[in-house]
Formats: structure tokens, C-alpha cells, sequence
């Protein structure tokens, strides 16, 4: 169940893995109660130029990563959100 089935998909994959580290972040303060400040990041989106170039470099921006690459975009921005906020 929820296999991928195929050599096109495991790589797309891959390169979605891989890509956890291209975000845009953007870093601001929030001035607690207490007086003190406390940083908060929040992730923007996916480095687009970073990520296709490293789909290229594994060989697989075919039309797949392509379709795909905007709704991981969300999933992995609202996880990273969810996480990190």
C-alpha cells in the first residue's frame, strides 16, 4: 500500500528528501510578556531555483517532480510551520 511503484517516483521522492533543506525562512521577534524577545521562524516556501537544480542534478525534472512540486511545497512548509511555531 503507498508503495511507489515506480523508478520515475522513487527518484522524484528522493529529490523531494533531499530538498527539506532548500527553505526560505524568514526570522522575526515577538517581545514575551516577561519582557524578554523571542525569535520565531517561519518558514516562507521552497527555494524553487535550488530545488529543480537539484532535481536536474539527480536526473529526474521531468514532468512528475514538476506537477508535484507545489503541493509538497505546502505539505512541507505547513509541517516546517507546525513544527517550528
Amino acid at each position: 500500500m503507498n508503495r511507489l511503484a515506480t523508478p520515475e517516483g522513487i527518484a522524484v521522492w528522493e529529490v523531494f528528501r533531499c530538498a527539506h533543506s532548500q527553505m526560505r525562512i524568514a526570522i522575526t521577534s515577538a517581545t514575551l510578556p516577561t519582557g524578554g524577545t523571542k525569535l520565531i521562524r517561519i518558514a516562507t516556501g521552497l527555494d524553487f531555483t535550488a530545488v529543480i537544480m537539484l532535481a536536474q542534478a539527480m536526473n529526474c525534472a521531468g514532468q512528475l517532480f514538476l506537477d508535484l512540486l507545489p503541493e509538497v511545497e505546502a505539505l512541507v512548509v505547513r509541517d516546517f510551520n507546525e513544527i517550528c511555531g
